[in-house]
């Protein structure tokens, strides 16, 4: 049971990132960068830190409006990113969705073990991504 004196879903930490329930409480944002590169055939994203419920808008918020410009290919480098929650699944799917309607070809590249499990075996997006 949560103390009176904390807020509807607050915590307490123990300051290593864990909160007396065990779950992961961010001592800063999980997304360290969203780094953009536009070529002539189209544009990469390359994602460092983890893509989740903090960082999953600031992501859309960056690609998305590549997806105004002339179709091409979209390639989501995600080499930097260790973890990917449900919401960071839901930005990947969004952006998908969006490359579809506008002519562009989304690939997801570079994927790391943790995460590769997560998108590709446990939740199966591997196809619909074009993860390579």
């Amino acid at each position: 049971m949560v103390p009176a004196d904390h807020g509807v879903g607050e915590a307490e930490g123990d300051g290593h990132g864990c909160t007396r329930q065990g779950r992961r409480v961010s001592q800063t944002p999980e997304i360290t960068a969203v780094d953009v590169v536009i070529d002539a055939t189209g544009a990469t994203v390359t994602v460092v830190g983890d893509l989740d419920l903090v960082s999953a808008q600031p992501f859309l918020d960056r690609a998305l409006p590549l997806l105004d410009r002339d179709a091409g290919d979209l390639t989501v480098d995600m080499t930097g990113v260790g973890f990917c929650d449900s919401s960071g699944l839901t930005a990947l799917v969004k952006l998908r969705q969006r490359c579809a309607a506008g002519g562009w070809q989304l690939r997801t590249v570079n994927l790391q073990p943790p995460v590769q499990r997560i998108v590709v075996d446990y939740v199966g997006l591997g196809d619909y991504l074009n993860v390579q």
